[in-house]
């Protein structure tokens, strides 16, 4: 049965952020509604093994044609994107070094990138213990997406592998790409349907009802709204970079902010230089702020509307005795000034 409102807010904090973790975002305490808010997500339920599904569905979905995902998500075509430096978007060239080096040389270039990605392929699936500050839902789903790329990379056919490593960030791209998920749950990648279409499974009802996280679209009040496409899109190429030029890994707990748009080199993260604090004790660091003042509300309601009851009584009782007083006083002087005409 779902829990009523009063045994919600008895919940304790460490509960409460519990269930957060699993269902990808923050109930607002103070809604209206919040009983069907939670009927909602009990009844949509997604289980760690649909979840792996739907990624697994929705990643062949778009490397079946990348030309019209691209075309979709309005990024550039693919000539385009040869052609373009990777920190800017491109694809990655090292997959390819100059002809006119040793040839032993290019086979160290090539063995040294496959290397260098598939450290980070294997990074990504273990955000959890590299302490990344994202909520669980989204650590969940960068295991699914870069498990997927780590498949799309191993063919029985080298020139096919190189060709995936080279566009492995870009699909990265695409994956996170708001218009193309819009699509491919709806049919419409405006946004403007907002209902799932009926041939896919039900259970993704429940995949569309925690989108925020991943894709950043919806309640841009929920607790880890946009962290998924904000993650990948600021910092994937750059861990990348850094792992090219330290020859190592960038340890994830470096990152403060996920949401960060600064585009310069990291520096430093060979190491997790993050204190280390409880799982939940970092939710609390991290949930949004509206919905922090939206429980605060939600909690001393009572409180608020007895102060503002007897702050109205207050007023009342204030200008009552301040006519009453005026009134005295008046009369008060007009009795003084009989007197004085007397005398």
């Amino acid at each position: 049965m779902p829990r009523t409102r009063a045994q919600t807010r008895r919940a304790s904090d460490e509960e409460y952020w519990r269930d957060v973790e699993e269902n990808g975002f923050d109930l607002d305490l103070s809604h209206p509604q919040l009983d069907a808010q939670i009927e909602l997500l009990n009844s949509n339920f997604v289980s760690p093994d649909q979840w792996r599904l739907f990624f697994n569905n929705y990643f062949r979905w778009i490397v079946s044609d990348i030309d019209d995902a691209l075309r979709v998500a309005r990024m550039p075509d693919y000539a385009t994107l040869e052609n373009t430096n990777f920190i800017d978007g491109g694809f990655d060239n090292s997959f390819y070094p100059n002809e006119a080096l040793d040839i032993r040389e290019q086979q160290r270039l090539v063995e040294q990138a496959t290397f260098l990605y598939d450290e980070f392929f294997s990074q990504m699936q273990d955000s959890i213990n590299q302490n990344l500050r994202v909520s669980g839902i989204v650590r969940d789903s960068l295991t699914h997406i870069f498990r997927n790329l780590m498949e799309y990379v191993d063919t029985n056919d080298e020139d096919t592998n190189l060709a995936h490593y080279s566009e492995s960030m870009v699909i990265l791209d695409l994956l996170v790409n708001q218009r193309l998920f819009y699509l491919y749950m709806t049919g419409d990648p405006s946004g403007r349907t907002r209902r799932v279409v009926n041939t896919h499974p039900t259970y993704y009802i429940g995949i569309w009802i925690r989108k925020g996280p991943i894709w950043g679209v919806g309640n841009n009040d929920e607790y880890g709204f946009d962290q998924l496409r904000s993650f990948v899109c600021n910092f994937s190429r750059r861990i990348v970079n850094y792992m090219f030029y330290n020859g190592t890994t960038y340890h994830l707990g470096n990152i403060v902010n996920v949401h960060s748009t600064y585009r310069g080199h990291l520096r430093g993260g060979t190491s997790n230089q993050v204190k280390n604090k409880s799982k939940y004790k970092k939710l609390f660091i991290k949930h949004s702020v509206n919905n922090a003042i939206g429980r605060i509300n939600s909690l001393l309601l009572d409180i608020v509307m007895n102060i503002q009851f007897k702050s109205k009584q207050y007023i009342s009782f204030y200008k009552k005795n301040k006519s009453n007083s005026n009134s005295n006083s008046k009369s008060k002087s007009k009795r003084n000034s009989k007197n004085q005409e007397q005398i």
